[in-house]
Order: structure tokens, then sequence, then C-alpha cells
């Protein structure tokens, strides 16, 4: 018995339903794989919070700065090379320690780099979190940081409300010499050098927030408020003079 061949109406009517179950199904897996970018983000600043306890144990309370912890050079020894130390003893303080070379490009290390970035790394001074840094600028009270001036120590014990006061987040700045800090919802998505920042999760819409008291949760674009000097500033920049 002679078998019957696929017509081309056949062939093309099943590439047509092939093409439609793919349309259907992408959507979902694109939304499933941004969602697993989300949690890997989140473990990530969880990890960075448990560190930054650990370094604000074995420092009397102190929390690092910015930059400068070293107190050799602005840029170097800042807060990722401090807690690198926790993660990876021995590892270099001064250089960014934090940093491999890969394909040609600087790219933070596990648990610095957040999975949801945009991959233009092109520096040594690439950042995907930060740390914040607001205060005025007579640096008499601080956010969270300490001064990079090391003109003032903030310890975790001035803020009372551990709970509301942002301590590490997701920033977006790459090029020449970024700062590792922001101080306002601009800087977290602003570079200094080449290149353009954008806001990672929730749609491009979101950050991840690690709190001082170490929890982390997904904050939206329009419920952080601008700078610590913001009437709905809700204790999130906050600074010691209003815990």
């Amino acid at each position: 018995m002679k078998r019957k061949k696929f017509t081309l109406i056949e062939l093309l009517v099943v590439i047509a339903i092939i093409a439609i179950l793919a349309s259907m199904l992408l959507p979902a897996l694109n939304q499933a794989r941004s969602k697993a970018k989300d949690i890997k983000c989140t473990s990530n600043l969880k990890q960075l919070g448990t560190y930054m306890t650990i370094y604000v144990d074995s420092n009397s309370g102190v929390i690092p700065a910015g930059n400068n912890n070293l107190g050799l050079r602005s840029w170097q020894g800042v807060w990722q090379d401090m807690l690198m130390q926790i993660h990876s003893p021995g590892t270099e303080t001064v250089n960014y320690g934090f940093i491999s070379w890969i394909d040609g490009k600087a790219v933070p290390q596990e648990p610095f780099a957040c999975p949801s970035s945009v991959g233009y790394e092109t520096s040594l001074s690439t950042r995907h979190y930060g740390i914040n840094d607001a205060g005025p600028g007579n640096n008499t009270a601080r956010g969270f940081a300490s001064d990079a001036d090391q003109n003032f120590k903030m310890t975790i014990g001035r803020i009372k409300s551990p709970s509301r006061r942002a301590a590490l987040f997701d920033i977006d700045r790459w090029g020449s010499w970024p700062s590792p800090e922001a101080a306002s919802v601009g800087e977290m998505v602003n570079s200094t050098g080449s290149g353009i920042g954008e806001w990672r999760h929730g749609g491009h819409s979101a950050a991840n927030v690690c709190f001082a008291d170490g929890h982390v949760e997904q904050r939206s674009i329009k419920s952080i408020p601008n700078d610590y000097t913001d009437a709905q500033n809700g204790y999130f920049w906050g600074t010691t003079e209003r815990n």
C-alpha cells in the first residue's frame, strides 16, 4: 500500500499551529525567567544583608561608608570590598576584589551581581547594588552608611526603625568610576561616564531593597521617596536627625 505524503498545505498548517503555540508559550516562559531572576536578586540582597550584620557586629556597631573605608583613596575600600572579606576572606580590599573579568568585561561576582543586569559591563566600576548614603552635606547625620571622609561614624544603634530604613538596594551605574552608593531615586539609576541606567525589576518599574533589619522587599519607583528631604520620606532614606 502506497503511503500518502504530506501536502504543502498540510505542512504549512502544522507550521502555523507550532508558531501559534510558541507565541502563547514564550510570554509565560519569559515571565517565569524574569521571576527567577527577581528571586535570585532578592537572595543576593538577603545574603549581603547578613554580611552587613556580621561586619557591623565585628566593628562595634559601625556601618561601613560607601567608599574609602581604608582611609586611602576615595575609590578604594568600597563597601562591597568590606563585605567581600566576609564572603571570601583574604580577597583584595583596595582594587575591587568583588569584580571578575569575563570575556573582556568587568562583571561583579556573586552575590554582588544582579542576574537581571543587561550585561553592558565595560569597566572596573560596574555597580549592581548600592548602599544608602543619604545625609546633609555637613556629614553630621546619615541615613545608613558612614561618612566616606571619616568625619562621622554611623552606628546601627542610631537607627530607631531598622525595618523601615533602606540599607542596600538595586542600582544601575556603570562607566568611569560611578559611586557605589545612592542618596536619592535619581542616583539609583544614573551613571557617570557613558551609558544609561534602568530599573531592572517589576517590568522596569521597581527595585529590590534590603532594609537595615535584614529583610528584603521589592519597592515600586512610585513608593520610594525622592530623597531624605522628601515629606513622604517615611524613614526610607532617613538621617540620624530624622529617625
